[in-house]
């Protein structure tokens, strides 16, 4: 189950709620956007939040040529994965 996800859901149907509130209250454009602004800035903010990237380390790089020395579509493919795992926890 992907937790960020239900979290950012919850977010938005509360956002959405509040849409309804001020399309009733707002008198112009602005004041809904006014309204309804630090709501969206939380959620995108979620979003946007950044990342550090996580590089090989010298030593893991050498260990990956010296196993994949004679095949380099091997070691591009080793590299692939190790970055996806120290960046993606997976």
């Amino acid at each position: 189950m992907n937790f960020p996800f239900l979290k950012a859901k919850e977010r938005l149907i509360r956002i959405m709620g509040t849409f309804d509130l001020a399309t009733g209250h707002a008198d112009t454009f602005d004041e809904l956007l006014d309204s309804l602004e630090s709501e969206l800035r939380d959620v995108l903010g979620y979003y946007r939040q950044q990342r550090t990237w996580v590089d090989l380390t010298k030593e893991e790089c050498f260990e990956l040529c010296v196993k994949h020395k004679d095949n380099s579509f091997s070691l591009l493919v080793a590299v692939q994965e190790k970055l996806m795992e120290k960046n993606n926890g997976n």
